[in-house]
């Protein structure tokens, strides 16, 4: 997997893979709400001749650099490496559960939802199985409560930072 590199801040991370965009931005709700019937892609170009885009939802931070960080750095290092675009949406995170509840029940709205706590066990059944994910990211050396507000029933329906 092509690695960005960016040399220009002292301590930082050498590089971030795709994988860890992911684990980076908080993505312990990664709500793919789409259509999925044959009726939904009639008509749509084939997968490779699309443009690929991410749209991430998270809560806004109460440190300001964090979002700056996302929008200025991260997300255009990682659309240079992947080729894919992020749009990246901050809301409050009072309003995050009204934006979960309407993406659940419309199944569709943004790919990734920056959850808090244990708001996985809330939208379970809206929640992709992240299950080889979370294998592949090393979740179990998070800490056991970060696990278990990710893990509903046995599933991993988040990935904890």
């Amino acid at each position: 997997m092509k690695r960005i590199v960016n040399k220009d801040i002292p301590g930082r991370q050498k590089g971030i893979s795709r994988r860890e965009f992911v684990k980076t931005t908080g993505a312990t709700g990664l709500a793919l709400a789409t259509g999925a019937g044959v009726g939904y892609f009639a008509g749509r170009a084939p997968a490779l001749a699309q443009a690929r885009e991410v749209h991430v939802l998270a809560w806004s931070h109460f440190i300001k650099e964090a979002d700056a960080l996302m929008r200025n750095e991260l997300i255009p290092e990682f659309k240079r490496a992947s080729g894919i675009s992020v749009t990246y949406e901050t809301i409050s995170g009072k309003d995050l559960n009204g934006r979960a509840k309407a993406a659940m029940k419309r199944r569709a709205g943004p790919d990734i939802f920056q959850f808090l706590f244990n708001m996985p066990h809330l939208y379970a059944k809206g929640l992709e199985n992240h299950d080889a994910l979370a294998s592949e990211v090393g979740v179990e050396g998070h800490y056991d409560f970060h696990t278990k507000g990710a893990k509903v029933d046995g599933v991993m329906r988040g990935i904890p930072y």
